[in-house]
């Protein structure tokens, strides 16, 4: 579980972080992280010492260090699968798109990871198959004269482009 792991985290940071300041870290509300962290506490991954009546410090045990880096290395593991198989979808995308007689493609959204991932995709798929790409920040900058085709990785744009009549294609909801 990622929040499992973010709360490990906070903990190896800091011994004397408060289950308030955990929660607000991870978006986790203040009873979650209290049965998360009794959990732990209960499988041997933390252990509670108290300090004095109100203050208490959390130590990773060695269990707890150990569960920390598999957990890890589990998250690893799966955001590059994640990452691979979106670079594959684009790969798929892309020469479907030359198929159908598309020139450009427009990438649309925050310049995230995610966006970070596509343009590395795009960037290697592109040179191939004679297409041109550009990030752009509005719907305007879209030279409507051409073939085109958006990607985006955003679902809050998505009655915008429809209202528009922009043909687009979620990135995200193809992988």
């Amino acid at each position: 579980m990622e929040k499992e792991l973010e709360i490990l985290t906070h903990i190896q940071e800091n011994e004397y972080i408060t289950q308030r300041e955990i929660a607000e870290k991870t978006g986790l509300s203040l009873g979650a992280v209290n049965l998360l962290l009794k959990k732990m506490i209960k499988t041997g991954l933390v252990k509670i010492e108290r300090l004095n009546a109100r203050t208490l410090k959390y130590i990773l045990t060695p269990e707890g260090i150990k569960e920390k880096t598999a957990k890890t290395y589990r998250y690893i593991v799966k955001t590059y699968e994640n990452i691979v198989r979106i670079q594959a979808a684009v790969k798929v995308i892309i020469e479907k798109q030359k198929d159908k007689g598309i020139k450009k493609i427009y990438l649309y959204g925050n310049q995230d990871e995610v966006y970070n991932i596509l343009r590395m995709a795009v960037s290697d798929i592109i040179g191939t198959l004679e297409i041109e790409y550009e990030l752009i920040d509005d719907f305007d900058a879209i030279l409507r004269e051409e073939k085109y085709i958006l990607l985006i990785w955003n679902e809050e744009e998505e009655e915008k482009l429809k209202e528009k009549e922009i043909p687009y294609i979620n990135i995200l909801s193809v992988i």
